[in-house]
């Protein structure tokens, strides 16, 4: 086993509001999926680092500014957005306009929700916010992408189920720091 963190961090400039957000992105081979439910849902997910085991690799499947809380999928062109003369021509003018008049409303739900999250404490809330953030986006768009707000429904009956199952991901994280606690201790003796 490793002991490698699974992370690393990412800087992205927020399309709405300028600011620079570091992301943690999920280094490619941390986890593995094996097997899948009927939806293609992973039925169970095995970190290379045991002490991550708790993680659910869906809360950093999309990135939330941390200032106007704009949320899109973390992809490669999300990342690349400056250099994407579609999205740059066609789509940020519109998402931008319709995402800060949103927000500037007196009872704001992008607002209500943004200042909710809180990944280290509810990490499988966060990434149901974070969806839910990601798809109230999709809307905003002039032609918003059904594929991408199906994507993000289907994830967001994913945790439903997993909460509903009673899987703890706080417990779970704390299991992976005591097996890497115990792996310490026996090599030391």
């Amino acid at each position: 086993m490793t002991s490698e963190a699974p992370f690393f961090l990412a800087k992205v400039e927020c399309p709405v509001c300028k600011t620079i957000n570091e992301f943690e992105t999920i280094k490619v081979g941390a986890y593995t999926e094996n097997g899948r439910d009927t939806d293609f849902c992973p039925s169970d997910i095995t970190w290379r680092n045991p002490k991550f085991h708790g993680y659910n690799p869906l809360l950093y499947f999309t990135a939330t500014c941390e200032n106007c809380f704009y949320t899109r999928e973390f992809t490669k062109s999300y990342k690349d957005w400056k250099n994407d003369s579609y999205f740059k021509t066609y789509r940020q003018k519109s998402i931008k306009d319709k995402h800060l008049s949103f927000l500037s409303e007196s009872d704001s739900v992008i607002r209500a929700i943004g200042e909710k999250l809180d990944s280290g404490r509810y990490p499988h809330e966060t990434a149901l916010l974070k969806l839910s953030l990601a798809a109230i986006d999709e809307t905003l768009n002039e032609k918003p992408s059904n594929l991408d707000l199906g994507r993000f429904y289907i994830r967001i009956g994913w945790l439903y189920r997993d909460m509903a199952r009673g899987e703890n991901p706080n417990q779970q994280s704390i299991q992976g720091h005591l097996i890497t606690i115990e792996n310490k201790i026996d090599a030391l003796k």
